[in-house]
């Protein structure tokens, strides 16, 4: 009878270790399968598909929205599957306003002064991923012949999220600059000097 119990206990302690076995190795195969290949952590470099940007401001307590219509960007991915580099370039003659009648005094010697500064320029330092899909991006802005490092919040727009080299790449960011840090201080009194600034972006990669 005490062989018949020893026995008894030996195989249910190999049934145990059977089925904990059987547990890791499914975990294990999860994993492996969800793990990103080593394609995806290939480095690779995206070219712009569209893009709008918007800066908005209060001109005596009233919303002014600035779109600017053309716009040239690039994108790094590191090996790691985050984002290296982003480099904008942003042509000050293509803003258009709301109201429209503003387009040409906001282009004007009084305020972006595109004869002078034709372009916007942002390049970034770093990006610090905050949740999945979204993180801080720092970087440097060119406006008006001044540099100023400023922050960007991204968010990588839900329908996007697919595997790196799956179509294309599509951000929605946001962030504020302030008109002063530029010298831009002299523009027309009333105009705030919080500028909320808006993107929306596409990228795809480049062949």
């Amino acid at each position: 009878m005490h062989d018949f119990s020893l026995w008894s206990y030996a195989a249910r302690r190999r049934v145990i270790a059977g089925i904990v076995f059987a547990t890791f190795s499914l975990l294990a195969g999860a994993v492996g399968q969800a793990r990103p290949t080593d394609v995806d952590l290939l480095p690779a470099h995206y070219v712009l598909q569209r893009a709008n940007v918007f800066f908005d401001v209060n001109v005596s307590h009233k919303p002014l929205r600035m779109r600017f219509t053309r716009v040239d960007a690039q994108l790094e991915r590191g090996v790691s599957g985050d984002y290296a580099q982003v480099a904008v370039k942003i042509d000050v003659a293509s803003v258009e306003t709301r109201p429209r009648f503003l387009s040409p005094i906001v282009r004007g010697s009084g305020m972006l002064d595109e004869a002078h500064y034709p372009e916007i320029r942002f390049v970034s330092t770093r990006f610090v991923r905050d949740q999945a899909g979204s993180g801080w991006l720092h970087g440097d802005l060119t406006m008006h012949g001044v540099v100023c490092p400023v922050d960007f919040l991204v968010t990588q727009v839900p329908s996007a999220m697919q595997p790196p080299n799956d179509g294309p790449l599509e951000f929605a960011a946001s962030g504020d600059i302030s008109l002063q840090k530029f010298g831009l201080s002299t523009w027309f009194p009333g105009v705030s000097d919080a500028v909320h600034v808006t993107i929306d972006v596409a990228f795809a990669q480049a062949p």
